[in-house]
């Protein structure tokens, strides 16, 4: 008789990292966008308290977003490597 690469009682587990996983999903957009709402609201209110011209701001934030672009390129290749370093381990 073969023997179960399972314990019989661990289903539970998957299901609870299943259950974790999707509500990760769901909830985890849904407070980027209120809190990207809440920034861009107190960015309005700054600008607009302190009686800021347009194009000094427009500028500022044109120079800000292409930082933010690198920063977003390198951060999503940064780990490319390790990725396919770590699949060479995780074969049996």
């Amino acid at each position: 008789m073969a023997r179960a690469s399972r314990r019989p009682a661990a289903w539970w587990r998957q299901v609870v990292v299943s259950w974790q996983t999707g509500a990760s999903l769901a909830i985890s957009p849904t407070v980027g966008f209120f809190v990207a709402a809440i920034v861009a609201i107190l960015l309005i209110f700054i600008v607009y308290r302190l009686h800021l011209r347009p194009a000094p701001v427009n500028r500022t934030f044109r120079s800000l977003q292409v930082l933010t672009a690198a920063f977003l390129s390198y951060s999503h290749g940064a780990n490319d490597a390790q990725k396919d370093h770590g699949g060479h381990h995780a074969s049996p």
